[in-house]
Parts: C-alpha cells; structure tokens; sequence
C-alpha cells in the first residue's frame, strides 16, 4: 500500500506538467499557489508543534537563516540564468515592434526584462519609445555594438545591478553585420556577466527578402545590397517580419523557397504587430544550438564601410506650438507628408525614417521603411496613427538613414520644415541634433 500511495506524487507531477506546457502562462501563479500551501502548513502546524515542545528560539532562529538563504540562492540563481538575445536585422525590418511584443509576453509570464538598444546618434527614438512603455532601457551610441563593445558590456552589468533580468533584449543597429564573431565569443569568455545563453536572431522585411530571393532588384547600391546579404547569410534563426503585409499563399511560396535555399537555418514567418504571435520566436530562442557551432563567416571590411558610410544619419528634435492645439495635427501630417514625398522624388534609398511624436503622459512612434518608399504613390494609412492633439506644443524625435550626403539630407528636413510652418498659427522649432555621414571604424575580431 506504501508503494502505491508514493506512486500518486510521481503520477501527479507528470499530469500537472502535461497542463502547464500547454498554459505556460499559469506556471508563476501556480508555484506561487504550491509556495503559499507550504507556508500555511509551517505557519499552522509545525511552528505551533515546535513551541509545544518548548523550541521556540530554534524556530525562530531556523525562520531568519531559511529566509536568508532563500534571498542570497534566489539572487544567485537569477544572474547566473540570465539570458542575452542580440537582434540584428536590416533598416527598418521591425526589430523594435518585435522586442517590445516579446517583452510583454515575457513580463506575463512573470519574467524581468532589460533592453540595450544601439545606434550612431545621441537621441535615439527606439529608446524612447522602449522607455514610454515602461521598459528597463540602457543606450550604447557612438557606435555599432561591434564598435563599442566594452560600453555594450557596461549597459549589461548597469541592468544586472539595476534590474537583475532575467532575460536581456539588445538591438543592433540595422546596418551592422559581424556581431557573432566580435561580440558573441569575448561574452562567453567574460564570466563576470554572468551570461548564461546567448542567441541571434536577424530580421528582415519580408517584401524585401521576396524581391531578393527572387533575383529581382533591390533599391540598393551594391555596397548596401552587400550589408543585406551578409546579415541574411549570419544569421542562424531568420525571421521573415511583417508577413502580415502579403497574402497567406504569398509568404507560404516564399517560406518554402528560403527553406529550401537556407537549410542549415531555422526560419520563420512573423507579424510582430501580434503579441499573441511572438511565441513562436521565444520558443526558438529556447532551443538555438549553440553559436560556436557554425560555419566560418568572412566579412569584406572595405566593402562594409563604404556601404555604411554612404548613408547619412540625422537625428534631430522638433517642437511643434501653436495657441489653437487643433491647428498642430494636421500641420504636423504635412510636414512629414512634403519630407516623405521629397525623399521618394529624390529617388534614393531610404533606410528608415523613424518620428516619435511625445504628448505630455504617452508617445506614438511612426516608422517609414523601405519597402514604403517602393509604393507610389505613397500610402497615406498613417494619418490614422496620428493622435488628436489638445495641448499648446508637442515634441517631435526624428532618426533617419538615407543614401545620400548629409548636408543635402538636411537641407530636405529644413525644407520640410519651413513649408510646414506656413500654415496659419504654427511655429515649429528645430532643436539639438546633428547629422553625418558616419565614418565607420575598421575593428574586426582577432
């Protein structure tokens, strides 16, 4: 009879994981529930039993050093399994839609999420953007990751000592390639961070991966059709974003084909606009092999920064007033409309072209891509996206990467911006900033 009894643990065990693998999301809840049952039990009948048998300071004694262990191992044991996903993806593939998507998720499933984000400029709209949704936030600038890398590993240990994550997000600059060779092997070799797993994931747009693996042409220069493909060519874990935006027997056609062309890769359809939709990339992040486990990947470093220094970068600030509140809206659709259609009638390639707009309590970010830019004329779907405004001035963040020198890129915003301004009561503002053709620094892995 003992042995049958005992046989009801293992039996329940097994029938309660069966449950909980498929409703993942219960599992804090549910070992929160078994802590609280062993609890009541200790609070109930073992410490009144103890102080029967006149006990009482060694169950107080035995109370205070239980608790301080649980504290010190639960402290341990969180550094020792944080995880650091790199995202890396060309301009405008979606890499921030996705992280702050997945975080959320993550957070509902009782996880402790940091982000580093990454870019050239000082005033980075991603960033903000992380910060307005209420995400641990540190920025590495100057830079590619690749390029500042002993900042990069300071923003990690400033979330491990802030925060102590979990799981860390860090987003590349779109255009950088190399990252496993000269980031992911000194952060294996450095056992003070305290990084468990690493893994890499590349986004990419999924219209231009179509145009791309049917030999058709892209809007690139050679030089930055060569940033494309090495990132495509890294990657072990590919994720074809923005599937949402072709039909379902189009993306079933395009996945087939990079399947068959990329065997050695996992690849996956996204819609990161999805929450719900994002577990399919966590779950891969669980089981990437190992990234020393790969082929040797070559990299032409003359060619990589002509193609990065032939886009300029513009990171600017923008106050936008006016005394009646309802008149900023549309001025505000209509300097971006002249900016959009004057970069199309340019003809060059853009990489991206990010604004976000900050009222006093929230933040919508509008991001133009690419793939956009092909459309002709351009869709004007986000008007939608742009709030009512009610008060007397809003800020307005804009980062931008296109093929073309600086000064001349400049002179477009500042055009923009003056034949915005006509409209009646409107006065906008530039602010700090700065724009530059980037001169990429020539470090590779030793």
């Amino acid at each position: 009879m003992a042995f049958l009894s005992g046989l009801a643990e293992p039996v329940g065990a097994l029938l309660v994981s069966l449950f909980l693998v498929s409703f993942q999301s219960l599992v804090p809840g549910a070992l929160a529930f078994a802590g609280g049952m062993m609890v009541f039990i200790t609070l109930d009948e073992l410490i009144p039993t103890a102080r029967e048998y006149g006990h009482e300071h060694y169950t107080a004694i035995g109370i205070i050093i239980g608790s301080l262990f649980v504290f010190i191992l639960s402290g341990i044991f969180r550094v020792l399994k944080m995880e650091l996903h790199l995202v890396n993806g060309f301009l405008g593939s979606g890499k921030t839609t996705a992280i702050i998507n997945a975080t959320k998720n993550l957070i509902q499933q009782g996880k402790t999420v940091g982000i580093v984000t990454n870019d050239k400029g000082q005033f980075q709209v991603d960033r903000a953007f992380f910060e307005m949704s209420h995400i641990s936030t540190r920025q590495v600038t100057g830079g590619c990751f690749r390029c500042s890398f002993s900042e990069f590993e300071e923003k990690i240990v400033q979330l491990q000592e802030d925060t102590s994550p979990d799981i860390i997000f860090a987003e590349s600059v779109g255009s950088c390639v190399d990252l496993v060779n000269t980031i992911f092997s000194p952060l294996q070799q450095n056992t003070s961070l305290h990084v468990e797993t690493t893994t890499y994931s590349v986004f990419t747009d999924i219209r231009l991966f179509q145009y791309w693996i049917n030999h058709e042409p892209l809007p690139f220069s050679d030089k930055i059709n060569y940033l494309f493909e090495k990132q495509i060519e890294e990657s072990k874990l590919l994720l074809l974003n923005k599937s949402d935006l072709l039909l379902p027997d189009q993306q079933k056609e395009i996945l087939a084909i990079a399947i068959e062309q990329f065997p050695e890769k996992m690849i996956l359809l996204q819609n990161s606009l999805d929450q719900s939709g994002m577990q399919p990339w966590l779950d891969a992040l669980e089981t990437q092999r190992p990234l020393n486990d790969r082929p040797v990947f070559v990299v032409d470093y003359p060619t990589y920064k002509s193609g990065e220094n032939e886009m300029a970068w513009l990171d600017q600030k923008f106050t936008i007033e006016s005394q009646a509140p309802e008149k900023i809206k549309p001025a505000l659709i209509e300097w971006i409309t002249i900016l959009l259609a004057a970069l199309q009638g340019e003809g060059v390639f853009v990489g991206h072209v990010k604004l976000l707009l900050s009222y006093p309590d929230e933040g919508t970010k509008l991001s133009f891509t690419t793939a956009d830019f092909l459309e002709k004329p351009f869709s004007s779907h986000w008007h939608s996206l742009v709030p009512e405004v009610i008060i007397n001035s809003i800020s307005v963040m804009l980062n931008a990467r296109v093929a073309m020198k600086a000064k001349d890129f400049s002179e477009i915003v500042e055009n923009a911006v003056h034949l915005a301004a006509i409209f009646p009561q409107i006065q906008i503002r530039a602010e700090e900033g700065s724009s530059y053709n980037p001169e990429m620094s020539m470090n590779r892995p030793s």
